[in-house]
């Protein structure tokens, strides 16, 4: 798999998550301050790359534990996905 210098994290079935850079485990927030264009999210099992629900189960995580956090990012991800642009 091409990481193209991105930090390769495993992520293991017991939800733990192993920085192969640093050889330590982990956590979400360790793995999210890295910068989401700085890493890549691996099965360790499959090899596969898992680096969007990885992705979608932190921000879920995230919002639940902040539900106001959403209303802050809404605006953002209703311009992105084109949802506020109007029909004819």
């Amino acid at each position: 798999m091409e990481t193209n210098g991105k930090t390769v994290i495993l992520k293991y079935a017991n939800r733990k998550l192993y920085n192969t850079n640093t050889s330590k485990y982990v956590n979400v927030p360790d793995v999210l301050k890295m910068g989401v264009d700085n890493f890549i999210v691996v099965d360790h099992v499959t090899k596969g790359d898992v680096t969007f629900d990885f992705l979608v189960t932190a921000l879920s995580l995230h919002f639940r534990e902040n539900p106001t956090a959403f209303e802050t990012v809404k605006p953002l991800i209703v311009e992105k996905l084109g949802l506020n642009t109007p029909t004819n």
